[in-house]
This record gives structure tokens, sequence and C-alpha cells, in this order.
């Protein structure tokens, strides 16, 4: 008997990469991970495209911009050293 692979909905998908819907939806577009069509507007992710998508798409910049921000909030937050005293 065949195993069935579950199939993950775009919002399901993005829930478990914890990534936006319209950063898988942008992946999907581009052809960046696995999917099948199952009609014009609909698709559905393997549940075994989630580690591989995020290996490849991270070279993307997704996980290196959410990263970026965190540093740059940061670095914003200690100033500039400078304290206003003087």
């Amino acid at each position: 008997m065949a195993t069935e692979e579950k199939l993950l909905t775009i919002k399901e998908f993005a829930e478990r990469a914890r990534v936006s819907v319209g950063t898988v939806q942008h992946w999907v577009q581009r052809k960046q991970i696995a999917f099948v069509r199952l009609g014009e507007r609909v698709v559905r992710i393997p549940e075994s495209a989630l580690i591989p998508s995020l290996v490849e798409a991270g070279g993307d910049g997704a996980a290196a911009e959410a990263e970026g921000e965190a540093d740059e909030e940061a670095t914003d937050a200690g100033g500039d050293g400078a304290g206003g005293t003087g």
C-alpha cells in the first residue's frame, strides 16, 4: 500500500515554516518549493517540502532579512553612545 503524503495549504505551510503567507506565495510563484496545483487557484504543498524549502529559500534572504531587522532594532535601541550629557 502506498503511503500518502499530507498536503498543506499555503497558510498551514506558512505557519509551520514561521513565515508569512505572502512569502510562501512568492516561493510558489518562483517555483522555489515543490507544490501541487489542484485547480487554477488551489495550491497544496507536500509536508516533506518544509525543510528543503527553508534551506533553499533561505538563500533568498528571508531569514537573513528578518535577522538583519532584529539587529537594526537592537542597534537603534542602544543609541549612539552620546547619551545626551555633556
